[in-house]
């Protein structure tokens, strides 16, 4: 899956918005009734990946 700017969206917004739905997809993984735990939590492994993934893209920019 790639990621995209929406229209007109700034960047520190994009960083945010795609953070924030990768955490959420993490969360949904570890909280819902999955049979699997492990497929649960590898799955979860992944998101948070991704969200280190595009932080490590601008960090640069967001250190300040």
């Amino acid at each position: 899956m790639s990621y995209r700017l929406d229209d007109q969206e700034t960047l520190p917004d994009g960083i945010t918005r795609i953070a924030t739905e990768q955490v959420g997809r993490a969360l949904g993984q570890l909280t819902t009734g999955v049979d699997d735990r492990d497929e649960a939590v590898h799955d979860a492994r992944k998101c948070l990946k991704k969200v280190r993934a595009v932080l490590r893209l601008v960090r640069d920019e967001i250190a300040g």
